[in-house]
């Protein structure tokens, strides 16, 4: 049992003011989570037939323009390797690339930039052997200092022990006097107690600690938190508009679906019974029967009567409001309109350069701040193995892409005032291994060519 959640800045009121945080977040996180994966509740009511009618069609109007919003600047989110600022390591630093490879980080980079894309925030983490880990948003919780969104205080992690049948959250906290240590506590159940499905969730207290504080031998808590500029998803300003354009297609869906049921009427003085000269006569006249609706069905109508039916409704203004309402979208989440209406793509070229800025700048605002936090990661990777580093950057690659005409024009014209490898790294883009590479490469020419006209190398070749 925690006794002591209600003293300011002992390990049970991190505990719980960040276990709390985190299951306050869940309801938020759920939302966002449906509208990315393109999936809307059904409302409560009606028998099992209807809900699912009505999920039938929900789904079938559903336009996923989240994912797109969200793709868009972490498709261009790529990071080539880390530098120091040392001098001459221009071209990168080979024992930070090495670890990042290692931990596989070109794949868990991609997820962690697609949370902050999501929900505003993303979480990596730093074990005792200096792996990097992506920690998903849905069981991490991290609290930084007051004016430095760069210095995690405190943080947990949470998740079930399936052996041991019991929830654990870990606490990793840097303390007054600077010793950064970690802590678990746990409470056993049968199932974990931590819903998935997006519900509030609220700890308590029933949480008992396993042994003591067990240092980690850092200068800093090792979870790291990602964050987008203003704390949001890429799209979370713009969940009315996005609920918006579906129900106009569902709206639209519908109205369709029913004019191939249009309401028909015959317009005459037709009997109600049969003639007395007709084998039925006095039996009512099943016109439900006789009127069939069919590819080749005929209908025979006494002498002044006529068969009308419902007019059609146009649905072109509801086309219509639809791209409207998605070049609105476009314009207000910074994303180019190509890429949420295809329409969109023709125009001047000078138009299309305009459209890209807003998403280019972006890029360059979450580079900066994923920047900061990679680097972070990286110099902890080094302090976990106690080959403390510093002072790291992140090479990313290019915002925006150049073809490789343009690239060879621009370098054909920087020839004469810069130098090769300046080129290399600044013009035609390449990574820090494709510069090594490409100097092998030259060696290799430059050793050719000397062998096969019976010469020495020169001297610094």
């Amino acid at each position: 049992m925690l006794y002591k959640t209600d003293v300011p800045g002992t390990d049970e009121w991190w505990l719980m003011r960040l276990a709390t945080a985190l299951g306050a977040s869940f309801p938020r996180k759920a939302k966002l989570r449906a509208h990315h994966q393109g999936t809307i509740q059904v409302p409560d009511g009606g028998n099992d037939v209807m809900r699912e009618t009505y999920r039938r069609f929900v789904n079938l109007g559903r336009l996923n323009v989240a994912r797109l919003i969200v793709d868009a600047p972490v498709s261009r989110q790529q990071p080539l390797g880390f530098r120091t600022t040392t001098a001459g390591d221009a071209e990168g630093d080979a024992e930070a690339m090495a670890r990042w490879n290692a931990s596989h980080m070109a794949i868990q980079a991609r997820s962690i930039f697609t949370d902050v894309g999501i929900y505003g925030e993303g979480y990596a983490s730093v074990d005792r052997d200096g792996g990097m880990h992506h920690e998903s948003v849905w069981t991490t919780c991290a609290e930084t200092a007051p004016g430095e969104p760069w210095n995690v205080e405190a943080g947990i992690v949470v998740g079930y022990d399936a052996l041991e049948r019991q929830d654990v959250i870990t606490l990793y906290r840097q303390g007054p006097d600077g010793r950064v240590y970690s802590r678990t506590a746990v409470r056993p159940g049968s199932v974990s107690s931590i819903p998935s499905s997006g519900a509030r969730w609220y700890p308590g207290r029933a949480w008992d600690w396993i042994g003591e504080a067990e240092p980690l031998g850092l200068s800093r808590v090792p979870l790291v938190k990602f964050s987008a500029p203003d704390g949001l998803g890429q799209f979370e300003p713009h969940l009315d508009t996005l609920d918006r354009i579906n129900h106009t297609i569902f709206q639209r869906l519908c109205i369709t679906v029913m004019q191939a049921f249009r309401q028909r009427w015959i317009a005459g003085d037709l009997p109600d019974v049969y003639p007395a000269d007709h084998p039925l006569a006095g039996q009512r006249i099943p016109y439900d029967e006789i009127f069939q609706a069919g590819p080749a069905a005929m209908w025979r109508l006494p002498s002044g009567t006529e068969v009308e039916e419902s007019a059609v409704t146009d649905i072109s203004p509801l086309l219509t409001t639809v791209k409207d309402e998605l070049r609105a979208l476009a314009i207000a989440s910074s994303t180019p309109a190509y890429i949420l209406s295809p329409d969109a793509v023709d125009g001047s070229a000078a138009g299309a350069n305009l459209t890209r800025e807003p998403i280019l700048f972006k890029v360059e605002t979450l580079n900066a701040l994923a920047g900061d936090a990679l680097a972070t990661l990286i110099e902890l990777s080094f302090e976990a193995t106690g080959t403390p580093r510093g002072d790291f950057e992140v090479i990313w690659a290019p915002v925006d892409r150049a073809s490789w005409t343009e690239k060879a024009q621009a370098a054909s014209q920087a020839s004469t005032t810069l130098p090769r490898k300046t080129i290399w790294r600044e013009i035609y883009q390449l990574t820090p291994q494709q510069i090594q590479q490409a100097e092998q490469d030259l060696d290799d020419e430059q050793f050719a060519e000397v062998v096969q006209v019976g010469g020495e190398p020169a001297a610094g070749s």
